[in-house]
């Protein structure tokens, strides 16, 4: 599978967070590639992951969630 890096920039109030980057159909769901980012500061900071394709699908959007139940501030994706 196709290699895709991903950046952001993102800043946290106070804890370390975890964000789970997808590529994943619209059609099915389905996941084809991930990477967990754990975002570490309070200040504005570009984070990077390669999500690896283990699978192709031609209707695919990017989705971006936390692991808990949290906020964080996120740009330029």
């Amino acid at each position: 599978g196709e290699n895709y890096i991903f950046s952001l920039y993102a800043r946290s109030e106070n804890v370390e967070k975890v964000i789970c980057v997808r590529l994943e159909s619209f059609s099915t769901g389905k996941c084809c590639g991930e990477t967990k980012i754990t975002i570490t500061d309070t200040q504005w900071t570009q984070y990077r992951g390669v999500i690896r394709a283990v699978e192709t699908f031609e209707d695919v959007h990017l989705m971006i969630t936390l692991e808990e139940i949290e906020s964080i501030d996120i740009d330029v994706v």
